[in-house]
């Protein structure tokens, strides 16, 4: 019986418009008055995902910035693992010398030394319509957006580095032309991994902050047994999970390696993947009660 589904957001749970559908946020609340325990499990900070999931009415566990923190339905820290600061430092001067603006993600928010209108670029970049706005535009989007609108102005690195707890750097790849070196010299960092959310991003963590390795030590918090943990996601950050976790579920739009790895393929986030998934899992639950 499933007790306990840990979900990644966007590509998964989110629809191509980065939206949480009706359909997939009546089957989560479902499951959850079912006795399923819900989790998002994301690259995303605590601030975004407690805004997107509250506009929804929904209270549950999170699995932040790749397997970095987890916070509880009550949004209570239980778990963290940030990057050491020698780490973080040298992950950061990396990205600097190849001229890719960093994201930092800190106990207290998130900094960059980009200007909102390149963040809001970047961001409509990954969905290929960063050439269909005008400058202004894109500063009057970036004002409203959830995420970049909260994002603070990075002043001084090593005054951020000395004063706060680093759970995540990410910077955006679009055109580098030593995308290969970038990877090639994080890879001599120790203590850290590198993965990625979507196609052209990089995301450095603390090395045993991804989320396989978060969800394991949730489930033993809980309680919980491997066998009773399902998870659904659907790129290179989420294999962890599907390491970790047998029952595995990839949507369809799911990088390959993220299908191959998978125990069972549900539909896309555009056709309600996770809802028909969740669904099914109450059904068998119910159906595993009566006998």
């Amino acid at each position: 019986m499933i007790k306990m589904i840990a979900c990644d957001m966007d590509g998964t749970l989110l629809n191509s418009e980065n939206q949480l559908s009706e359909a997939n946020r009546m089957a989560v609340l479902a499951a959850q008055r079912s006795g399923i325990r819900f989790v998002v499990a994301t690259g995303r900070g605590r601030q975004n995902v407690i805004d997107l999931l509250q506009k929804k009415d929904i209270q549950c566990g999170s699995i932040l910035l790749n397997g970095a923190v987890y916070m509880d339905e009550q949004q209570q820290q239980l778990f963290s693992l940030p990057l050491s600061k020698p780490a973080a430092n040298k992950a950061y001067q990396v990205f600097h010398k190849y001229e890719l603006f960093s994201r930092i993600f800190c106990e207290d928010g998130f900094y960059s030394e980009a200007k909102k209108v390149r963040l809001m670029h970047d961001m409509l970049a990954r969905l290929g319509l960063d050439h269909e706005f005008s400058e202004e535009e894109l500063y009057t989007m970036a004002e409203e957006d959830d995420f970049i609108g909260i994002t603070k102005p990075l002043i001084a690195w090593e005054e951020t580095l000395n004063q706060q707890h680093i759970y995540k750097l990410e910077a955006f790849r679009y055109g580098s032309p030593n995308l290969e070196m970038v990877c090639k010299e994080l890879a001599q960092i120790d203590d850290i991994a590198v993965t990625s959310s979507f196609a052209n991003n990089i995301e450095v963590t603390n090395i045993l902050a991804q989320k396989g390795q978060m969800l394991e030590k949730v489930a033993a918090h809980y309680g919980l047994m491997h066998s009773e943990v399902m998870v659904i996601g659907d790129s290179m950050n989420d294999l962890s999970m599907f390491r970790s976790f047998s029952n595995s579920v990839a949507v369809a739009n799911a990088d390959i390696e993220v299908r191959k790895a998978a125990s069972q393929i549900t539909d896309s986030n555009d056709q309600m993947g996770v809802a028909k998934i969740l669904f099914r899992t109450i059904e068998s639950n119910r159906r595993l009660q009566e006998f």
